[in-house]
């Protein structure tokens, strides 16, 4: 009966996503609510404002002050996502109490709603990879004769043709489909496969996390004042915000660095060597071979996994909250019945990331080989079922296999899309999908150089 609880808990925390605006989504404890105990909190699901990870893990920054503000006021919180602006601002006074997104300010939304005060201001900024003999373009006038890749019909395109008309012409500019967004775009700069690309600075600033060598210095566009908003003449409420933002300065300020400001990381971790020595993979292979002899997972894999997930810290931690070696999250160690308190140790975490990997891969009925149910169930270790099952609903809608992962991964790659993350049969939101894909192809990779290495 215990194991059908915990297995029954961890299906719920994998297949929990909702991200529609008709769907209420509590971020705490289920209750009996009345309107006056609910704050109805509204925002657009993105890197920067709210999004999930494995286990139903809520990240975000407009995300993480809204739950701030509800237990301050002693709320149960209520995330609502809209697809766009648009219908954001529809959902307020109506379906939504606060707007929790930098909405813009500007005379028309003045007219309909009423901006707290604490403002954030945004412009738009080209991403070029960042070199050490400075030849990176630090003038709107170097950008003749440049070849810069937006998507098409973006604000970002609307932009780069106001300012060709403004510099007399001269810069190559480089469309792409909706399939493609910034930071898909983004990262093909990272790699060098296009020369550079534009953006919101507070996005760049965010990809900066991922990609190290950017450069985004080079402002596009004038500062655009942008702010939280509640229903006009709702003075009571943003008393309250107001409150809050004012007492909890130091708060806001250290998750606006987490979200849109992190520090370029001086850690030797990717140096870590893949083995120690040609007999051993780790100082870990004792208990990786010992946890491996009564499962389906051979050892080479979950020695691979956990040098992707942590380089074989057991101390490690992620920007996310994650933790050890298999760098597992509290709510998920809570589901498998475990004690936080354990997380650390190195064996422990490991059997807990086993029985994670385990639940998921029982999850994932229909593969087209082992390989790809492999390969599926590593996604969903990353990323979070619900968000692999919106993959594979994508595949059903465009006809392809949802059965075969390297069809699969496309459309887990375009769940950082605006244009697939928000069609209606797509339930968990925003996923940086590159990442995930990237994820499960390292990890094979380095499985297959394993298994070439050491023996079974």
């Amino acid at each position: 009966m215990k194991n059908w609880i915990i297995f029954i808990s961890i299906l719920l925390l994998l297949t929990g996503c909702n991200k529609s605006a008709e769907n209420q989504h509590s971020s705490q404890n289920q209750c009996v609510s009345t309107p006056d105990t609910i704050l109805r909190v509204a925002t657009i699901s993105r890197s920067t404002s709210y999004y999930t990870l494995r286990g139903g893990h809520e990240m975000g920054y407009d995300y993480e002050l809204s739950k701030g503000l509800a237990e301050k006021m002693g709320k149960r919180l209520e995330i609502k996502v809209a697809k766009s602006n648009e219908e954001l601002i529809s959902m307020l006074g109506d379906s939504a109490d606060v707007l929790a997104f930098p909405v813009v300010i500007n005379k028309t939304n003045k007219e309909k709603m009423d901006f707290v005060d604490k403002e954030t201001i945004t412009h738009q900024v080209i991403v070029q990879k960042h070199r050490r003999s400075n030849k990176q373009k630090q003038d709107v006038l170097d950008l003749i004769g440049k070849k810069i890749t937006v998507v098409q019909g973006s604000k970002y395109h609307h932009r780069l043709l106001n300012l060709n008309d403004e510099i007399g012409g001269g810069m190559e500019i480089n469309t792409v489909s909706t399939d493609y967004n910034e930071e898909q775009l983004i990262k093909m700069v990272s790699k060098g496969e296009i020369e550079m690309t534009v953006c919101d600075n507070d996005i760049a600033q965010l990809q900066r996390r991922y990609f190290k060598n950017l450069d985004i210095h080079l402002e596009v566009s004038h500062p655009q004042r942008n702010a939280w908003a509640v229903a006009k003449n709702d003075s009571v409420l943003l008393k309250e915000i107001n409150s809050y933002f004012a007492d909890n300065e130091k708060t806001i300020n250290r998750l606006y660095t987490k979200y849109y400001e992190p520090k370029v990381s001086k850690s030797k971790d990717k140096d870590v060597p893949i083995f120690i020595d040609d007999k051993h993979i780790s100082v870990y292979d004792s208990i990786f071979k010992k946890q491996a002899d009564s499962t389906i997972w051979d050892w080479r894999l979950l020695s691979a996994i956990a040098y992707t997930e942590s380089r074989f810290n057991p101390n490690a931690g992620s920007f996310a909250g994650a933790k050890g070696l298999m760098q597992l999250m509290t709510e998920t160690m809570l589901a498998l019945g475990a004690n936080p308190k354990t997380m650390l140790e190195p064996e422990e975490n490991l059997r807990l990331g086993i029985e994670y990997l385990n639940r998921t891969y029982q999850l994932i009925q229909s593969a087209r080989t082992n390989d790809d149910r492999i390969r599926l169930t590593l996604a969903a270790y990353n990323a979070g079922l619900g968000h692999i099952r919106d993959a594979q609903t994508l595949c059903e809608l465009h006809g392809d296999n949802p059965a075969e992962w390297k069809v699969v991964k496309r459309y887990v790659r375009l769940l950082a899309s605006p244009d697939y993350y928000n069609l209606p049969s797509v339930k968990c939101g925003y996923l940086r999908g590159s990442e995930t894909a990237d994820y499960v192809d390292d990890i094979m990779d380095l499985y297959a150089t394993y298994r070439r290495k050491f023996k079974k």
